[in-house]
């Protein structure tokens, strides 16, 4: 049996009525924006190349300050971000 990975994306981000979301899904939810946000942000400066990562000084990836994002390539991203 194949993996379902459009299955996999709705459950762990529950697509739908925001009411019918779990707890954890809105976390996720909040934490994918805090990222793409901090993606743009870096963006328009031109920090950030194509193949780079942006990387939360914190860990906190709804913390979009400016002192705390920079450009890092993915392999470090990556590797830092172990929970």
């Amino acid at each position: 049996m194949t993996r379902d990975y459009k299955k996999e994306r709705r459950d762990y981000y529950g697509y739908g009525k925001y009411e019918d979301q779990t707890d954890e899904q809105k976390r996720h939810r909040r934490e994918m924006a805090g990222r793409q946000a901090a993606r743009e942000t870096l963006k328009k400066e031109g920090k950030v190349k194509a193949g780079q990562d942006v990387h939360h000084k914190n860990g906190d990836p709804t913390d979009n300050r400016r002192s705390n994002i920079e450009a890092t390539s993915r392999k470090y991203n990556r590797s830092r971000n172990k929970k």
